[in-house]
């Protein structure tokens, strides 16, 4: 909503006025959407790195100015079930388990593309 975005960025304008950050870390593509957009108006010249932001979330922001950086998030969802099924050899029901989110959705799309490998050894679910 804009009224709370133009009041965050009164309070962290106001609140580093006397001192601005000397790198910021946007932790997830909406922390790092927030501060595409009003970086202008709140710390046009402090570096921004982020993190947790996948390839696809990435491409959704377009091209990112000059000063912010970053590496993309790279989930390992085959790896992830390999290690439930050796912890629990005798695995014959997993569940995945996601939010309602736009980020969830993306997620749910390579959950069950990981999950048809692995149709074989166990069946799959997804709960939301």
């Amino acid at each position: 909503d804009a009224a709370y975005l133009e009041a965050m960025q009164n309070y962290l304008r106001a609140k580093y006025a006397a001192r601005a950050p000397d790198v910021i870390v946007a932790a997830g593509a909406e922390g790092l959407r927030f501060l595409v957009d009003c970086r202008a108006g709140l710390f046009p010249d402090v570096p921004i790195v982020y993190t947790v932001a996948d390839r696809d979330e990435l491409a959704a922001l377009g091209q990112l100015p000059p000063g912010i950086v970053g590496v993309p998030a790279q989930p390992d969802w085959a790896g992830t079930v390999e290690l439930a099924l050796r912890l629990r050899p005798g695995t014959r029901r997993l569940v995945f388990v996601t939010g309602r989110g736009h980020r969830d959705r993306g997620q749910e799309l390579q959950l069950r593309a990981v999950a048809s490998r692995f149709a074989g050894r166990t069946s799959t679910r997804l709960w939301r």
